[in-house]
């Protein structure tokens, strides 16, 4: 079901909180912790430097045989990160209780290592 907005369709945020209600889950989006599930056990929201992101997204996307300048990768998720900031509904941003965690100096592994640490220490 494609979306432009996360929080576009109440129907969808009702979606995932039904599905939730099945078992315990790991989620991810901009939209999680504030929206969808506000009352979650557990938050993480993952910040990393935007050019370190864009070649996370650079490497990402030249294992699918796409070249992408990393400069047109920057100036897109700049834009997008700015737009979704300033929306009306559901704007990006940390939930008020969530643990924000800089993964500018981490691999993959470490990262999902110390989430999983994090998750098993409360």
């Amino acid at each position: 079901m494609g979306r432009t907005d996360p929080a576009s369709s109440a129907s969808w945020v009702q979606r995932q909180q039904e599905i939730a209600q099945l078992g315990d889950w790991v989620c991810e989006g901009r939209d999680q912790g504030t929206v969808v599930f506000p009352n979650a056990e557990r938050k993480f929201y993952l910040t990393a430097d935007s050019r370190i992101r864009a070649m996370r997204r650079q490497r990402e996307l030249e294992l699918k045989g796409e070249m992408v300048e990393l400069e047109d990768l920057l100036l897109q998720q700049t834009d997008r990160d700015r737009r979704d900031s300033e929306r009306d509904i559901a704007p990006l941003r940390p939930a008020d209780d969530a643990l924000i965690i800089d993964t500018t100096e981490l691999d993959e592994s470490t990262v999902i290592d110390q989430l999983v640490a994090l998750v098993q220490s409360r």
